[in-house]
């Protein structure tokens, strides 16, 4: 069955047990999905506290600065557990998995000649690195600076493809497909503020879409539940295949104190 562990995760560190896996990379501690524990099953209140104190064992072994908790695919929490969350300052993620099969591409869908889709190589990686730290640097600087590690190791993968479409040599959009067994994975799309709504990103997922049937490999990829690029996919056809809750927040003193936990 296609759940969310089919997905890409960049880390250093990992560990499974029967209860959860542990995703850890100690080179992005503040790239939220690549630090989290995911659950094997849907804890009430009296277990989800256990799960922290031995979440907090990690964050303390691995400097970690939040707790990251991902309960498993379409499983939701009952209400005891909810009113804590809400209590202790927890944010709630959710997000989608989706996939595209059987996509019609629509006729006399062309593109403006001064574009082109272009696979990144070495002369035109950095213009690729900028365009992605322009749109990191929202969710601070470490993130953006760790995103920017994770673009250039991605860069070296032979199971990575980066592109972007250039007009006139600047980047007005890109993303990566990540090819695994089965699948081939859609990650960090982007379009630039000024070229979106003009089939920008339909002609990326179309790009990929044509990589996944020549691979034979189903085309899928990870969105927020509530963003506008949910919408997108939706117009292009990709299709619901589950969901998943995320609770997260900061690891502060007062946080620590709850577990002894000592800088």
């Amino acid at each position: 069955m296609l759940d969310f562990n089919a997905t890409y995760h960049w880390f250093s560190h990992y560990e499974d047990n029967e209860l959860y896996q542990i995703f850890v990379n100690q080179a992005a501690r503040h790239v939220p999905l690549s630090n989290f524990m995911a659950l094997d099953f849907n804890p009430d209140l009296d277990e989800w506290l256990i799960l922290e104190e031995q979440y907090m064992d990690y964050a303390s072994e691995f400097d970690l600065p939040e707790i990251n908790i991902h309960l498993p695919m379409n499983q939701g929490v009952d209400d005891a557990l909810y009113a804590y969350l809400s209590e202790a300052g927890y944010q709630l993620a959710i997000t989608e998995l989706v996939s595209l099969e059987n996509y019609q591409c629509p006729q006399n869908n062309r593109q403006s000649p001064q574009l082109e889709l272009e696979e990144i190589k070495s002369d035109n990686l950095p213009a690729y690195l900028a365009f992605q730290a322009y749109y990191d640097k929202d969710y601070g600087l470490p993130y953006q600076e760790e995103m920017q590690g994770y673009y250039q190791e991605a860069f070296h993968k032979d199971n990575v493809h980066q592109v972007a479409v250039f007009d006139q040599g600047q980047v007005i959009a890109a993303m990566q497909v990540i090819l695994s067994r089965h699948y081939l994975e859609i990650d960090h799309l982007t379009v630039s503020e000024d070229w979106q709504k003009q089939e920008i990103g339909r002609w990326l997922v179309e790009w990929a879409y044509d990589q996944a049937q020549q691979t034979d490999k189903k085309l899928i990829l990870v969105c927020d539940a509530d963003s506008p690029a949910r919408q997108f996919y939706d117009h292009l056809g990709f299709m619901g295949l589950g969901f998943e809750l995320a609770f997260s927040r900061k690891i502060d003193q007062d946080f620590k104190e709850q577990f002894y936990y000592q800088d």
